[in-house]
């Protein structure tokens, strides 16, 4: 049992099934890890997260969705790979724009301030 009240959530034999607090060491399962990073964001306006194997959307690392992609571009990188420049937005509304390597990546996420 999580410290969230839920049982661990689905996993493989090389993930755990929930998530720890790394300042309080309080567990929760994926879904309310989801729903801390979304408070996350909202207070502080960015968060690190993951492009879907398939672009159309910002997940946790489970696989959780936090907001749906809207559009994307490559952008010229530089000395090293491409990467994907985005536009997403979350379930209530809130813009968002993000930057990774692609499809399946971890990305950087930040809310449009209004």
């Amino acid at each position: 049992m999580c410290d969230c009240g839920h049982l661990e959530s689905d996993h493989s034999e090389h993930t755990r099934g929930y998530g720890t607090n790394s300042e309080t060491g309080k567990t929760s399962c994926y879904k309310c890890c989801a729903q801390l990073d979304l408070g996350y964001l909202q207070e502080h306006g960015k968060l690190g997260a993951y492009i879907s194997s398939d672009c159309k959307s910002v997940t946790t690392w489970p696989g959780e969705q936090l907001a749906k992609i809207t559009g994307y571009h490559t952008v010229d990188f530089g000395y090293c790979k491409d990467q994907i420049s985005f536009d997403a937005v979350m379930a209530d509304g809130t813009k968002l724009v993000g930057r990774g390597p692609g499809a399946g990546m971890y990305c950087r996420l930040r809310r449009i301030k209004s």
